[in-house]
């Protein structure tokens, strides 16, 4: 189920931060390291409710939500949440570690079907946001948080029939170091797997992994748990390739929104496909 680590790149990821190189030289070779099954300049898409994008925008922020069965309402999502793994005196239970992890949902198809749209949009006014991977992690990687090579990962989505997912579950219960290896890629890359009825979505998902508990100064100060969602400092000037407008977006929202970019320094071509609403 899972890809090879990126050997070279962790290579030299570990040999910049042993030799304490600048950190856009760090934050280069983490990016290259923890992005899995797709190039980080790929573009990348989400549609996302307009209101949301707007609050994250004015905030400077990007909200992800926690990878759980009940959240997602799908009970293959995050499917070692509830795996318990008998060992010789009880059984490990894995919650707890997968409780810690957040994502947020992209896709890679240049053109989104008028369905996706529909679907994503949740019937409400909605955008469709261009970006890359490179953009998205230089953005979230921060250099004062000393764990940002180990929280941040994005990759392309892999889809499996259920009896191939649940033959992987009895493999890990069997033998859990599977999941281990140094950068933490294949707890991560284990959110970025869904049943084979979904494959039409070509997702790619951003995950981090939030350390809820962490005492660190960075993240106690900078990011914010509410609920099920997670909000990271996320500055938005140079982040997106373009935004597509909606059908639900009337004049009026346009013109609040492009009002916002302008005021955050958010430049980038603004768009509207033929869609119906």
């Amino acid at each position: 189920m899972f890809v090879k680590p990126n050997a070279d790149a962790i290579l030299r990821l570990a040999t910049a931060q042993a030799l304490q190189r600048p950190f856009a030289e760090i934050r280069t070779h983490a990016i290259e390291s923890n992005t899995l099954r797709i190039d980080h300049n790929q573009r990348i898409y989400r549609i996302a409710e307009l209101h949301y994008v707007e609050q994250d925008v004015s905030a400077k922020a990007l909200t992800y939500r926690s990878v759980v069965p009940g959240v997602w309402k799908d009970s293959f999502e995050s499917p070692l949440h509830d795996l318990k793994i008998p060992l010789s005196t009880n059984n490990l239970a894995l919650n707890s570690l997968f409780d810690d992890y957040f994502a947020t949902c992209w896709s890679s198809p240049a053109v989104a079907p008028e369905e996706h749209w529909r679907r994503f949009s949740y019937g409400e006014p909605a955008i469709r946001l261009c970006s890359t991977p490179r953009l998205l992690l230089e953005r979230l990687m921060d250099e004062h948080d000393e764990f940002m090579s180990l929280r941040h990962f994005v990759g392309a989505v892999r889809y499996e029939e259920p009896t191939a997912i649940q033959e992987w579950l009895i493999s890990v219960s069997r033998d859990y170091t599977s999941l281990m290896d140094t950068m933490g890629s294949r707890v991560a890359q284990s959110l970025m797997l869904l049943r084979s009825h979904l494959r039409d979505e070509k997702e790619v998902r951003l995950v981090c992994s939030s350390l809820k508990n962490s005492k660190f100064p960075w993240w106690r100060d900078r990011v914010r748990i509410i609920g099920d969602r997670v909000k990271l400092p996320f500055d938005w000037a140079g982040a997106l390739i373009g935004i597509e407008l909606g059908p639900l977006v009337d004049k009026t929202s346009e013109q609040s929104l492009k009002t916002l970019l302008l005021k955050k320094d958010i430049r980038c071509p603004i768009t509207r496909p033929n869609v119906s609403p």
